[in-house]
Formats: C-alpha cells, sequence, structure tokens
C-alpha cells in the first residue's frame, strides 16, 4: 500500500491503491490517495491524482513546496518594514512632550501626537515632512508642512525620516512664542 505521504518519502512518485481493500480501513479517504490518519491532511490536499488526473504526484508537490516559499519570501518584507514601537508626542496647552526627540534615519516609525488640551493645536515641521518618506494615508493628513491637531484627538502619521536636525512649532497664534516648540534629531 502505497500513500502520498510515503510516496514524498520515496522521491515522489504515486501510486494510487489497485483495489478499494488495499487502502487504510480507518483514516480519512479525500480522493484517489489513501490518506493513513486524520494528520495528513496536507497530503491529501497536496495530492492532484483525482483533480487533475495525474498520476505522478512528485512534480506537484515540488510546485506546493514552491508554492510555499514564494508566499514565505513575499510575506517577510511586510513584517521588515512595520514601524518600530510609535513615538508618542503629547500636545497639551502651550507644550510638546516631549520637546526633543531623537530618531533613526531611514527607519519607519509612527509618530503619534495626541492632543490632550481642549482646544486645538497644530504639529509644524515642513523641512522634517518634506525630506521624509510616507505612505500616502500618512501624506495626505500632512498638509504644507503640518499636521492639525483638533481638541482631544490623536493622529498617527507613519514615516522615514532623513537624517538631519529638524525644528517643530504650532503654528496657532502666539501658541510657538509661548512655548511650543521643539527639535527633532535623525541620525
Amino acid at each position: 500500500m502505497k500513500s502520498c505521504l510515503a510516496a514524498m518519502a520515496r522521491g515522489g512518485r504515486h501510486v494510487p491503491p489497485k483495489t478499494p481493500s488495499e487502502a487504510p480501513r480507518s483514516g480519512v479517504r479525500l480522493n484517489q490517495c489513501d490518506i493513513l490518519s486524520h494528520s495528513n491532511w496536507a497530503a491529501a490536499i497536496a495530492c492532484p491524482c483525482e483533480r487533475w488526473g495525474r498520476k505522478d504526484a512528485g512534480t506537484s508537490h515540488m510546485r506546493i513546496r514552491i508554492m510555499l516559499l514564494l508566499l514565505g519570501v513575499i510575506i517577510a518584507p511586510a513584517d521588515a518594514a512595520m514601524p518600530r514601537p510609535a513615538e508618542v508626542i503629547v500636545v497639551s496647552n502651550f507644550s510638546f512632550r516631549p520637546s526633543q526627540f531623537e530618531l533613526r534615519a531611514g527607519e519607519p516609525v509612527l509618530l503619534e501626537l495626541r492632543n490632550e488640551s481642549g482646544s486645538g493645536h497644530s504639529f509644524s515641521a515642513p523641512a522634517f515632512f518634506a525630506s521624509a518618506r510616507m505612505d500616502a494615508r500618512s501624506a495626505a493628513l500632512v498638509r504644507d508642512g503640518r499636521v492639525e491637531l483638533p481638541p482631544r484627538s490623536q493622529v498617527g502619521v507613519t514615516l522615514s525620516p532623513t537624517a538631519g536636525q529638524y525644528r517643530f512649532k504650532c503654528t496657532h497664534m502666539f501658541h510657538a512664542m509661548l512655548g511650543m516648540t521643539g527639535t527633532i534629531s535623525v541620525r
């Protein structure tokens, strides 16, 4: 009796059972291939005998292995591009906390801007935003180099910054004069 799983171990050649009596009495039978147990469901799905009318399952098993490998290669870069934990900037009446912070050049980061005050503010850093790479969603939040923050709101901007020293401020009337300024260092 030869199963798809055993055929894979011997080099990929599959020979379906000649008679129904040769198939195992216990276990799952999903197609012409005799499957040894419920735990071998992957072998049953992978075996193309009945679905594609092929007697040689080896090439199809190889195709499945290649597809799984390619899927892993496609998914891996998506994880690598994930931003590091958020850099949280708390905006309150006439202050940014922290007023100075450091980022790594080229490393994706989520800038989480939290306005805890009851009035609107902005986070304006035109040179910083102009030099950074952003996705379309984040770029839509930045207008003329600033992000507007309504009262008691939170806005997240994902970007990859470029090395340099950048100043930021609130552009609302007199807010910068009252201390709403800061510096971003990107190394």
